[in-house]
């Protein structure tokens, strides 16, 4: 015969677990709750990676600009576009020119890159690929531009980008018709002749919009 503390025990155990259960149950109609909450906000679809490699070693100075920030220009002379696995249609361009119009604001607080590229397709189609965004001044970003021979690669989450494209050929019109929205950071390498390599990458996402209702 099973005695009246097994039963009391066994009692308790299920309490316990139905007290869990109920626990997790009011999580997860809470988290769904908090989702519903929040519809019709768009989502970041992973597309593309680009890599902007930048002549360090010959900036152009403008100087203070009318509106009080300072604005160098370097030269971006090669790169890369490539489309991230999964994605389609996949793009593969090299590029084969560039600039940057580098805007430095008067409180040294953020820097707003202003990039011009043009690339082209193995078939030989033309692009272009422009985009602007905000960079937060770390002290790494300065002491790269400032030529700084301890410079180090900056992570990401300093800046942030929003991109364009221009194309002529027919299957990479589709580029012209969405929002492009990029992740950046700044690696310092080194070539083979052992010189400093500066290449500027920017992870984008397709911006979707959200087509769930209130």
């Amino acid at each position: 015969m099973f005695s009246r503390l097994y039963f009391s025990q066994l009692a308790f155990s299920f309490l316990d677990i139905m007290g869990a259960a109920t626990g997790t149950s009011q999580a997860v109609i809470g988290a769904e709750s908090a989702k519903n909450q929040l519809t019709g906000f768009p989502t970041l679809k992973p597309a593309f990676n680009l890599k902007i490699d930048v002549q360090a070693n010959a900036p152009g100075a403008v100087g203070p600009t009318s509106a009080g920030s300072e604005l160098i220009h370097w030269i971006c002379p090669s790169g890369k576009l490539t489309t991230v696995e999964g994605f389609e249609p996949k793009i593969e361009a090299d590029v084969i020119f560039g600039a940057d119009w580098l805007y430095f604001d008067n409180d040294k607080k953020f820097a707003r890159p202003n990039v011009k590229a043009v690339a082209k397709t193995p078939e030989g189609q033309t692009l272009t690929i422009e985009y602007d965004g905000i960079a937060t001044l770390a002290q790494e970003f300065v002491d790269i531009f400032a030529g700084k021979p301890d410079a180090k690669t900056i992570p990401f989450g300093l800046s942030v980008t929003e991109h364009r494209f221009q194309a002529g050929a027919p299957e990479l019109k589709f580029l012209e018709n969405y929002k492009w929205i990029g992740n950046g950071r700044i690696v310092v390498g080194e070539d083979a002749e052992g010189g400093r390599t500066v290449t500027v990458e920017s992870r984008i996402s397709q911006v979707v919009p959200s087509t769930v209702m209130d």
